[in-house]
This record gives C-alpha cells, sequence and structure tokens, in this order.
C-alpha cells in the first residue's frame, strides 16, 4: 500500500467505517512506515483535541438564527427555480416564432418556382450569375440545358 493512499484510510479508521480487510492492510502499512506512524499519531491527537472541545454548548440564538438564516436562503433557490423554470415558455416561444419568421423569409426570397424573365443562360466557364430578381450576383442552382449552356 502506498503511503497516499494509507493516509487516506486513516481518518476514516478513526472513525471505525474500515472493514476489517482494509484495516488489516493498513494497520500492517503502518507497522513498517514511520512516516505513516506520524501522520496518525498526529491525527490521533488532533481528534483527541476535537473531542475534548466538543463539549461546549452554543447559545440558543446562534442555532436559532444559523436556521433561520438557512430557511431564507432556501425560500429564494426555490423561487430563483419557478423564475428560471416560468423563463423557459418566453425563450421557446421566441426560438419558435423566430423559426417562423425565418422560414417564411427564406421561402419569399429563395422562391426558385418563379424565375425572372432576365434570367441568361450561361456557358460552362461561368459560375456567377447575375440575378436581376435577387439583385446581386450569386451562385443559384444549375442546371444543364441543350447546347451545352448551364440555365438558372
Amino acid at each position: 500500500m502506498r503511503c497516499s493512499n494509507a493516509q487516506k484510510l486513516i481518518i476514516p479508521q478513526l472513525d471505525h467505517e474500515l472493514n476489517n480487510r482494509k484495516s488489516q492492510k493498513l494497520q500492517q502499512h503502518i507497522r513498517s512506515c514511520y512516516s505513516c506512524q506520524a501522520y496518525q499519531t498526529e491525527l490521533c491527537r488532533l481528534n483527541s483535541g476535537l473531542e475534548s472541545l466538543s463539549g461546549q454548548d452554543f447559545p440558543a440564538w446562534i442555532h436559532h438564527r444559523i436556521l433561520d438564516q438557512a430557511d431564507q436562503h432556501d425560500k429564494v433557490r426555490r423561487s430563483s427555480f419557478r423564475l428560471l423554470q416560468l423563463q423557459k415558455v418566453p425563450a421557446f416561444l421566441a426560438i419558435l416564432l423566430s423559426l417562423g419568421i425565418g422560414f417564411r423569409v427564406g421561402t419569399k426570397a429563395f422562391d426558385l418556382k418563379t424565375r425572372p424573365e432576365t434570367a441568361k443562360v450561361l456557358t460552362a466557364n461561368s459560375a456567377l450569375v447575375d440575378f436581376t430578381g435577387f439583385g446581386e450576383t450569386s451562385i443559384m442552382e444549375l442546371v444543364s440545358v441543350p447546347g451545352g449552356g448551364i440555365n438558372e
């Protein structure tokens, strides 16, 4: 067993949380390792010092104050969670509306069924089309036509 693993298991051993097999392996390691023996001794001394301090009682008002603050924090957390749940509805509607508007604008702007009369027959050398209905030079769906040209 490595020292790093043994040192992680010393505290659970002091709290009697280890099973017999791990506890035996830990004891075997501690017997052969001076640094882990010192670490265990220091933790035992610290643990006994903390146990002697635990007999002191805190005033009741501190206990109630802490519980009241925890309750207030929980109320704020719950209301924030409800608010977050309600914010999902407008966000979903905004996304749905933007998709719908985008679809409508796209179908109107790129309507390929109706072509303007100014469409030109292109040669295979040209890839750009002067599409007057769109108002700028763009690459359109090219369709092969008999005679060697490309029709948009």
